[in-house]
């Protein structure tokens, strides 16, 4: 008898930021390759700390779960600085407070990039999450205010996870486009346009189409 082939399930926490001493928002995670109206059970954590600076928020469960073989993939908790009050005295103080930021790299692992070639800047952040897998987050942003956000995840596994996200402005209209890859294979697309755009909320699960 074939052995039936489990779908593709991905738990993605989504990313968190507070300021300093302000208490945690809740952690969730989005799952995609989900049929219908089932469940894959898991649990949300981030790395300690309260201190400027980034963390790694960690989903976590059993891989095979029934029908569904379920990648978790992390995410990024900010903690901002709390504003000066005196902005205009502490300028650039404030502004070398971003370095802070680096002291998630010797935290978590990370690590920014930072391009300007005059026309769009790109930002490239990676971390290493603790389940052993690293995740690369690209950020391209043109004179327009268009920006593309490309998230690659690799697993301990060999996965390979790509996210990649269009922010499309023409001045009248955004465009927002999200598409989940696994290996390659999209199993996830989801496009919102606003304003004056009927497919607003139009979503397509690819993998659901699959199967």
């Amino acid at each position: 008898m074939q052995e039936k082939k489990q779908k593709e399930v991905i738990v993605k926490a989504e990313d968190k930021s507070k300021t300093v001493g302000a208490a945690d928002p809740a952690l969730t995670a989005a799952v995609t390759g989900l049929i219908k109206n089932e469940t894959v059970a898991y649990t949300m954590s981030r790395v300690t700390g309260e201190e400027a600076g980034t963390y790694t928020i960690t989903p976590s469960g059993a891989a095979d779960q029934g029908n569904y073989h379920v990648t978790f993939v992390a995410g990024t908790f900010t903690i901002k600085a709390a504003e000066s009050g005196n902005t205009g005295g502490n300028g650039g103080t404030t502004g070398g407070g971003g370095n802070t930021g680096g002291g998630g790299a010797a935290g978590g692992g990370n690590t920014t990039e930072t391009t300007d070639n005059g026309k769009q800047d790109t930002e490239s952040v990676t971390v290493t999450n603790e389940d052993g897998s690293t995740t690369t987050t690209t950020t391209t942003t043109d004179a327009e205010g268009s920006k593309v956000e490309t998230a690659v995840t690799k697993t301990a596994e060999g996965s390979v996870i790509e996210e990649t996200t269009v922010y499309k402005t023409d001045g009248t209209k955004v465009e927002e486009k999200t598409e989940t890859k696994v290996n390659g294979d999209s199993i996830y697309e989801k496009v919102e346009t606003t304003p004056g755009d009927n497919q607003s909320g139009r979503r397509q699960n690819l993998q659901g189409s699959r199967y």
